[in-house]
């Protein structure tokens, strides 16, 4: 049935690291596209409300972004705060035994709490929509 990174997840946050200041950012549009090439599986774990998905969807699409490869979107439905919103959800993604192959995040705090969450995956920390920083503790 194909091999084990088929199935892995790419999670991408949008603030920071899909849109900079309510713009497309390049590259990380480009890791996408990366992601669904590779034939990894795409997620998007964001603070951003849910009825906003269609706008920052068009803003995507408009980029480039193959925003129908998309398979999970977790958004947020009320005004829980934004990190306890994402931990939940990653807490989810574990609790599902995903396979998680990358996460794109600009949230240092975050970042520190998934790197003992996914000790496999590969963590591309973002600034401003560039990748500053990949801790690479074991993915391939």
């Amino acid at each position: 049935m194909g091999d084990a990174l088929a199935s892995a997840l790419c999670v991408f946050d949008i603030d920071g690291v899909l849109l900079v200041n309510g713009a497309p950012s390049r590259e990380g549009v480009e890791n996408v596209r990366r992601c669904v090439e590779r034939g990894l599986r795409v997620a998007i774990v964001s603070g951003r409300r849910l009825e906003e998905w269609p706008r920052i969807r068009s803003l995507l699409k408009s980029s480039g972004a193959p925003v129908d490869r998309i398979e999970i979107l977790a958004l947020k439905r009320s005004e829980e705060d934004t990190r306890e919103f994402k931990l939940r959800i990653y807490s989810e993604i574990v609790a599902e035994g995903l396979d998680v192959a990358e996460i794109h995040e600009d949230d240092l705090d975050l970042v520190r709490k998934l790197t003992s969450m996914f000790p496999r995956a590969r963590i591309y920390v973002y600034s401003s929509g560039r990748v500053v920083e990949v801790l690479d503790r074991g993915s391939s």
